[in-house]
């Protein structure tokens, strides 16, 4: 099944966005993707022990899979794609809000994922 968005997004309390905390957060995530992207085979090592699937098929995962070089912000073009999903599948219904009120920061056009 295709989906417009990611496999996962990473959220917060509008409060809370560009805090301490969650800056600290989104940077130790930028670090273990870098760590998984400069270690890939004890990352299928890791995938394959600790996560109960095949190496095989980690091996396989690994040629796909898309990491963002900084997991901050979303694009504008992934959000209009979500929203007009979910309309379509009737979860979203009318105009509501404004895009630049869904996230905490918009990411660029040409950043990756």
């Amino acid at each position: 099944i295709y989906t417009p968005w990611s496999s996962w997004k990473i959220v917060a309390r509008k409060d809370l966005v560009g805090s301490r905390e969650v800056e600290e957060v989104l940077e130790k995530l930028n670090q273990g993707i870098k760590w998984f992207r400069e270690h890939e085979e004890e990352a299928v090592r890791y995938i394959s022990r600790e996560l109960d699937y095949e190496e095989a098929d980690a091996r396989e995962w690994m040629k796909g899979v898309r990491f963002a070089d900084d997991v901050r912000g979303v694009r504008r073009s992934v959000l209009e794609r979500t929203v007009e999903t979910l309309k379509k599948a009737g979860v979203l219904v009318g105009e509501g809000r404004k895009l630049e009120e869904w996230v905490g920061s918009m990411r660029d056009e040409d950043e990756e994922a």
